[in-house]
């Protein structure tokens, strides 16, 4: 596969029989994976019994794959604004924690959230935006220690915004810091404007804002672009998020992969298609990517 970096394939590790695992596995190993995603739930789960650590190392060895990339427990006890004041120590805690096993399992990337502002208007914007650069700011430097680059990710929200993000990078620029760019993010920042009752513009109405800073998903691609270096691929039709297959949704494909190409720090490439939402087979996932890098 002509890919400009390795790709790692999303799979719902905690929601498959212990028995069928090693068959899911292999079952991507003989359609042409090499990597697998450390997903948010499995990190969570190791995060809480971190005695399994080796076990899933093993059972992804047996078959000749590895992690390839992680993505860090996410929500509102998770994120980097955590508004829960009290909470918030245990949660620098507990995401070293997330750091420090990716490190363990061969990650390199780490993509993190920064929060859910929508969910907390009362508050105002400025103290998410200060909480979020303080867990940042620590997180970092475990990150500079375990050699890993911690990458915040594009959403829909005014705090996941294209501003956010370069405000950021210009404030923590490093070879620790980067950006993953969500393809299906992105998208629902530029096709969304035709659904008035899509995700978009609800969380935008949650903060006051009546209509969203709508971007070409190319445009945002192409701003982000000297300092992305993972990426979540996955596809909508804008109304919602629904990590559906691509070609399954309006990502504008063949403007997003030859820019990805040019990425100049881009290191991990993410399948975000969820399988068991979309209900689809391990070789329609893999066949899929392989047709988007050919």
């Amino acid at each position: 596969m002509n890919s400009p970096a390795p790709i790692s394939y999303l799979f719902d590790f905690l929601n498959c029989p212990e028995a069928v695992m090693p068959c899911r596995l292999r079952e991507f190993a003989v359609n042409g994976a090499e990597h697998i995603v450390l997903s948010s739930p499995l990190l969570k789960h190791l995060i809480a019994q971190p005695e399994q650590v080796e076990k899933f190392a093993k059972l992804l060895a047996a078959e000749n794959l590895s992690f390839g990339d992680a993505h860090a427990p996410y929500g509102m006890h998770w994120d980097l604004i955590c508004v829960f004041e009290e909470e918030r120590p245990a949660l620098f805690v507990r995401q070293k924690m997330a750091l420090t096993i990716a490190a363990e399992l061969g990650c390199k990337t780490v993509t993190i959230h920064t929060g859910a502002d929508h969910l907390f208007p009362e508050i105002p914007f400025e103290k998410h935006i200060s909480r979020a650069c303080d867990m940042l700011e620590k997180l970092l430097k475990e990150a500079e220690k375990l050699n890993i680059t911690l990458c915040v990710e594009n959403g829909w929200g005014k705090l996941t915004s294209l501003d956010v993000l370069l405000m950021l990078n210009d404030r923590f620029h490093c070879s620790n810091f980067g950006f993953c760019y969500d393809s299906g993010h992105a998208n629902i920042m530029d096709s969304g404007r035709l659904f008035t009752e899509g995700e978009a513009y609800s969380r935008w109405k949650a903060i006051g804002v009546e209509i969203p800073p709508w971007e070409d998903a190319a445009v945002r691609l192409e701003r982000m672009l000297p300092n992305v270096v993972n990426c979540h691929l996955h596809d909508n039709y804008g109304n919602k998020d629904q990590h559906a297959l691509p070609g399954n949704g309006n990502v504008k494909w063949e403007k997003i992969i030859p820019l990805l190409r040019r990425a100049p720090r881009l290191q991990a490439i993410q399948s975000e298609v969820n399988l068991e939402r979309n209900a689809l087979s391990v070789k329609s996932v893999t066949q899929a990517f392989e047709k988007l890098f050919s």
